[in-house]
């Protein structure tokens, strides 16, 4: 004899359940980032005009979605934490 059990599919994530970093603030890294990110941590840089913005990936692991903007520039990028690659878009 076998025993049938129905099994109900529940997603991990629904839809917009990971959010996106709209509003970010830099910091200087000695400042206020040494004791909670490694100083040789990777992340995603993006420089535009002169003006570098590095996204640490310790953090993109929970959001994977960051709006941002650079000299002005918008720029919208995507990290997906399972195949550690990411997308930096601007125009």
């Amino acid at each position: 004899k076998i025993l049938l059990i129905s099994v109900k599919y529940y997603p991990v994530v629904f839809n917009d359940g990971i959010s996106s970093i709209d509003n970010l603030k830099f910091v200087d890294f000695a400042d206020e980032c040494a004791e909670k990110i490694e100083d040789r941590a990777p992340v995603i840089g993006v420089i535009i005009n002169g003006k570098a913005g590095a996204y640490p990936l310790a953090i993109l692991m929970w959001h994977e979605i960051v709006n941002d903007k650079l000299s002005g520039i918008p720029i919208p990028f995507a990290y997906c934490p399972l195949c550690n690659s990411s997308i930096v878009f601007t125009w």
